[in-house]
């Protein structure tokens, strides 16, 4: 029984992060500063995939530095478009970062003012929701599938609720990456209909 309780209050904390994010953009919360955090955190991560600041310069420069570039024509391309592979040869890993998040800025500016202000608001609204809500139902189904297996682990000598409690944080970890990642695609892909958006502006005039 306190073996279930404590795998219980694993998925409850998990929970609570989701749904505290949810409360956030259901009150109608301005939530651009965070989605341009996200920006920054998913391109961020896509750089140290492909590179080691701890290494020479000189032993990422040539092949690194392109196989970066193409990452992140593949996943945002607005992005790249804002931050040429001639932009980032020849720089620190410091500088790199920093030309990075000019360029999410400036992606993101873009973008906001390609569909209105207000639009790119709601839009990010019902972009996180519709992700989160989403990607927390794949969770819930691979953590189902994690506590079924998860006793098998007693056969290796190893304590089963620590690797539950292990795994769950990995998996957690990962989910908010995911989450992260699919909303500035999504977003980034986003479109207003034109006829929307002249209504939009007439209203705003009036």
């Amino acid at each position: 029984r306190k073996h279930v309780l404590q795998y219980d209050d694993v998925m409850n904390t998990q929970r609570e992060v989701i749904y505290r994010e949810r409360r956030k953009i259901l009150e109608g919360r301005d939530i651009s500063e965070s989605v341009l955090e996200m920006f920054k955190i998913h391109v961020e991560n896509i750089l140290y995939t492909h590179i080691n600041p701890e290494t020479p310069q000189e032993s990422w420069m040539e092949e690194s530095i392109p196989d970066f570039y193409k990452a992140l024509i593949a996943d945002v391309p607005p992005i790249a478009n804002q931050a040429s592979l001639t932009d980032l040869t020849a720089k620190s890993f410091d500088e790199i970062k920093e030309v990075l998040n000019e360029a999410c800025n400036a992606a993101y500016g873009a973008k906001a003012q390609e569909i209105g202000v207000e639009n790119i608001k709601e839009i990010e609204r019902q972009v996180m929701l519709h992700v989160i809500d989403s990607k927390w139902i794949e969770h819930l189904h691979n953590m189902d599938a994690l506590r079924d297996g998860i006793h098998l682990r007693g056969y290796g000598q190893k304590d089963p609720l620590m690797e539950y409690k292990k795994e769950a944080f990995d998996m957690f970890e990962q989910l908010l990456l995911d989450i992260k990642k699919d909303s500035i695609i999504l977003l980034m892909h986003a479109q207003v209909d034109p006829e929307y958006k002249e209504q939009k502006q007439e209203e705003v005039e009036v």
